[in-house]
């Protein structure tokens, strides 16, 4: 299906290609229906890639990934524009974006409240202002990194109800 507008053009390259850059290609025989939730989003970025277009719109690529398979796609993405792709990407996670972008642009209600580096994004005031959640800053590396802080009213549960992390 990414190939659709290259009708008439050989597939096989593009596809294997874009196959192997998502780790896909142990299951390129299953349908997408016999897909997990994150194999499949692995699906649409390779239908994506054998576009082979020299632009990237990609909007939550990291949806219904585990950790490893975001950290895989975002050097993948980081690589691809290490080659002159230009990419744009819709994240929630601003700490991955912080990473992996340059630029990073912030909407609030569908307005842009603020367009910058990462340094000047991952800022405890703007942050406040747009998402309404206090945050501490540090650096990790050269890029800055947030850790949210609640600010709301204590929330009582029972010793009993309470969830196990490990």
């Amino acid at each position: 299906m990414g190939r659709y507008a290259n009708r008439g053009l050989p597939a096989g390259p593009a596809v294997e290609a874009a196959l192997a850059a998502t780790g896909l290609v142990p299951l390129a025989d299953r349908l997408v229906t016999q897909l997990s939730g994150g194999e499949r989003q692995r699906a649409l970025i390779a239908q994506t890639l054998a576009q082979e277009t020299p632009v990237l719109l990609l909007d939550e690529p990291l949806n219904n990934l585990d950790l490893n398979h975001q950290l895989e796609i975002m050097e993948l993405l980081r690589s691809l524009h290490s080659t002159g792709r230009t990419i744009l990407v819709v994240l929630h996670d601003l700490n991955m974006a912080a990473q992996y972008c340059g630029e990073l642009v912030v909407l609030d209600q569908g307005r842009l409240a603020a367009r910058g580096t990462p340094g000047e994004i991952l800022d405890p005031v703007l942050i406040l202002e747009v998402f309404k959640t206090r945050v501490s800053v540090h650096r990790q590396g050269r890029r800055p990194y947030m850790t949210p802080i609640w600010a709301g009213p204590p929330v009582s549960v029972p010793s009993g109800d309470r969830p196990e992390c490990t």
